[in-house]
């Protein structure tokens, strides 16, 4: 939280060169949070800062050290765009940047990164009423995110008659009362030590006549009891209300068995983990048991406990397709986290209404095939055709419909996923695993593994990888990982051998 004497501020652009108390707290971010990151550049940048003079000049901070310059500390915007648009990148929402923000006799102006200043796109106070500069904004957007953002059609309708508003420095873009992007400005801090990185300093704020960088400063001790400004050293609150346990533990068996919360929830489960169990022996917590009447009582809660779980199609279908989903997860070997992922990809699929028309065992044989070449570990069609009991082709025909219907993208094939599959099933040494990659590597600037099975050029290179340095494997366990016969796999390790003149 934010102190309400100091307000946490940490520094003023155009003030801090002769406020020492400025200077300190920039140091102190310093060492606190980012130098620990560089390791045994840490000691001498330290040093350099203790002495450190801050120059503010053209919208920039140099902070002079004894060796020279140390770094600078200069304002930038970007762009927050909304996650609903599908972003690629950026975890939530798609951060795209803009450039350089200078603050002159009250007006914050934003430039381009292209030459020393850039053009200036636009100013923050008057960008509302600039329409030519919104226009120019918008198409430098259309240009610029054709990789980043799926949705990019709507965003640029979204874009047309959209209602803008500022608040302070930031400008906020909306569209039927939803946010479509925000644009915002930040500290950055760029050290000549680490000149390919930039870390965010605090967060930005504007005035009427100076912009402040700022942080939550306030945090509450539990040894003392108190909420106590970093900065400034304020007590804000004491006698704080602890909210942890009122047991203590001193292993992870104590914890687990004093603690009276439940586990995570699980998409995987019917309840998600969540659930109510009326026991099925009618006796009670003394181990006595019931009359008669309490009895009828309890068998009348199960059955209404049962049929409240499945009321309805969606309750109905996952009591089917989610344990069906744990068996063939067991039989194709998967860990928890890739079955977690299934079972909430299943989900969204059925209650979107996109099961309907199809078997569950297909569906769920479709988002087993994404889940695990999405995470690394490929099974083939054949693997899950052979595990669930449902055609090769009738499950090519649901991950196609699946992939459309949730607008997923088709994750990449590696080869070197299947490599490090099949080797870790056969038991070969890792010395046999380095050599198949090496030769991987090569096939692939000769173009040999294009429009080829991924799963068949890596039974061969792992033939060929144990044969070039004299190891035996089981073959007809490779050939029954890789669904191909021996002539073929033959061939294929032929063809490497003669390309890359093994």
């Amino acid at each position: 939280m934010r102190c309400p004497e100091c307000k946490g501020i940490m520094f003023v652009f155009g003030k801090i060169q002769t406020e020492k108390a400025q200077q300190d707290a920039i140091k102190r971010y310093l060492k606190n949070t980012y130098l620990p990151e560089l390791g045994a550049k840490k000691e001498n940048l330290i040093a350099d800062l203790e002495g450190a003079e801050h120059i503010y000049k053209e919208g920039i901070i140099e902070i002079m050290g004894k060796s020279g310059v140390i770094g600078n500390l200069s304002v930038k915007s970007d762009i927050k765009i909304d996650k609903r648009y599908g972003c690629q990148i950026g975890g939530d929402a798609f951060i795209y940047p803009l450039g350089k923000a200078v603050f002159e006799n009250g007006h914050t102006t934003i430039y381009s990164d292209n030459g020393d200043k850039g053009e200036c796109l636009f100013t923050i106070e008057d960008f509302s009423l600039a329409k030519e500069k919104q226009i120019a904004l918008w198409e430098n957007l259309k240009k610029n995110l054709d990789k980043n953002i799926i949705d990019k059609v709507t965003l640029l309708n979204d874009l047309e008659g959209c209602e803008i508003s500022r608040e302070g420095c930031e400008i906020l873009v909306k569209k039927e009362n939803k946010a479509v992007l925000l644009i915002y400005l930040k500290c950055v801090l760029s050290l000549n030590a680490e000149k390919e990185k930039e870390w965010t300093i605090g967060f930005t704020e504007k005035t009427d006549n100076e912009i402040q960088i700022f942080y939550e400063s306030a945090f509450p001790d539990t040894k003392t009891g108190e909420i106590i400004c970093s900065n400034c050293g304020t007590i804000i609150e004491s006698d704080i209300i602890d909210t942890g346990a009122e047991w203590r533990s001193f292993d992870s068996g104590q914890r687990e068995k004093r603690s009276r919360a439940s586990g995570a929830i699980k998409d995987a489960k019917v309840s998600r983990g969540l659930t109510t169990e009326i026991d099925r022996y009618d006796r009670d917590a003394k181990g006595g048991g019931f009359e008669a009447e309490r009895k009828v009582e309890l068998y009348r809660m199960r059955r209404l406990q049962t049929r409240s779980r499945m009321s309805d199609s969606v309750g109905r279908n996952l009591s089917i397709a989610l344990p069906e989903l744990d068996r063939m997860c067991s039989l194709l070997e998967l860990g928890e986290t890739i079955k977690e992922d299934c079972a909430h990809l299943y989900r969204q699929a059925v209650d979107k209404g996109f099961v309907k028309g199809r078997s569950i065992e297909s569906i769920l044989g479709a988002i087993i095939c994404y889940t695990t070449r999405n995470k690394g570990e490929p099974r083939t069609l054949e693997e899950i055709a052979e595990k669930s009991g449902i055609s090769k082709k009738e499950i090519g025909r649901s991950y196609k419909h699946t992939l459309k219907s949730m607008n997923l993208k088709p994750p990449r094939t590696n080869v070197e996923n299947y490599i490090t599959l099949y080797a870790s099933k056969l038991g070969i040494s890792n010395t046999a695993e380095e050599e198949a990659q090496k030769i991987l590597a090569d096939a692939k600037k000769y173009g040999i593994t294009a429009g080829r099975g991924p799963s068949g050029i890596a039974g061969a290179i792992i033939y060929l990888a144990c044969e070039c340095i004299g190891e035996n494997f089981p073959k007809k366990e490779l050939l029954g990982l890789v669904g191909i016969t021996l002539s073929t796999l033959h061939s294929r390790r032929e063809e490497i051998k003669n390309k890359l003149k093994l």
